[in-house]
């Protein structure tokens, strides 16, 4: 069998777990390819693949509710009950749970920070476009990504009936998406993609097509800790920086560290 041939085959191994089915293909089979360079036996590739995706994806997908059931109740969801619905999705989903304390707050900051907002790209979305109701962006066209495949139906349909936008898969380790947007969220995400792969995050954040960036990293781990990681992700952040043109404000709003960047037109 051909190294492409068996690499196939060991993404459908890969994929074949529930866990990991829906993420990106492009994401699995770029992890493969890495992992057959170290580990010769297939079981080890495919141990070592899922172990990474767990990594980086296991705090945000486990406690995801029922996604494909939520999709077909949403056309059923009276418009005037659409916030408080949405919300109470946003409030069962690990990831998007620990910025609901201070959601109007989070978008207020970034709202008045980001000028005119026609367009928005939500980068590594998870169910974050689900808060567009606290969003003070006006109208704005509002596309949206993740690698977690199994949220996009449900993503699509709430953007599509709430304003206007859609939702993608996509694996964001090579780069953002090629479309233009006002302003860039990236929550959270560098150093998931750092973690993937070095020198990931900055490949990532300066191919970002939009004037206005927001990047935001936690403060606090999962199970609420704080162990240092404002000081450590602020230093991050600013060597990541350091070299380009961008100018910077850092905000902490609840339990992140937010970065609103303005990069030259």
């Amino acid at each position: 069998m051909s190294e492409e041939g068996r690499a196939a085959l060991l993404v459908r191994q890969v994929c074949a777990g529930a866990r990991y089915r829906e993420i990106a293909p492009e994401l699995v089979l770029r992890l493969v390819r890495r992992a057959m360079r170290h580990d010769h036996d297939d079981a080890s590739v495919v141990k070592a693949v899922r172990r990474q995706i767990h990594q980086v994806t296991g705090a945000f997908i486990i406690g995801t509710p029922d996604v494909a059931a939520l999709t077909a109740a949403w056309p059923r969801v009276a418009p005037g009950d659409r916030p408080a619905w949405c919300e109470q999705r946003l409030r069962e989903h690990a990831s998007t749970r620990e910025r609901l304390p201070w959601l109007g707050e989070f978008y207020r900051q970034i709202a008045a920070r980001a000028g005119t907002v026609t367009r928005v790209l939500d980068l590594a979305c998870g169910l974050n476009p689900l808060a567009r109701h606290a969003m003070p962006f006006g109208a704005a066209d509002y596309l949206a990504c993740d690698v977690a495949g199994h949220l996009i139906p449900l993503v699509d349909a709430v953007l599509r009936d709430t304003g206007g936008g859609t939702a993608f898969v996509a694996d964001l380790v090579p780069g953002a998406p090629p479309h233009r947007a006002d302003l860039a969220l990236v929550l959270k995400l560098l150093p998931l993609l750092e973690h993937l792969e070095r020198g990931a995050a900055r490949r990532f954040l300066t191919s970002i097509q939009a004037p206005t960036i927001v990047v935001s990293y936690p403060t606090r781990t999962i199970g609420g800790r704080a162990i240092g990681m404002c000081s450590t992700y602020g230093q991050q952040f600013a060597a990541l920086i350091a070299d380009l043109p961008w100018q910077s404000e850092s905000l902490l709003i609840g339990d992140e560290l937010v970065f609103i960047v303005t990069r030259p037109s």
